[in-house]
């Protein structure tokens, strides 16, 4: 996974390079 967008948790976007924890 490179570069994935979460908001759905904590309602914030970041970016990862790794798998989102």
């Amino acid at each position: 996974m490179s570069k994935v967008e979460i908001s759905s948790t904590r309602g914030i976007s970041y970016e990862q390079c790794e798998i989102p924890r």
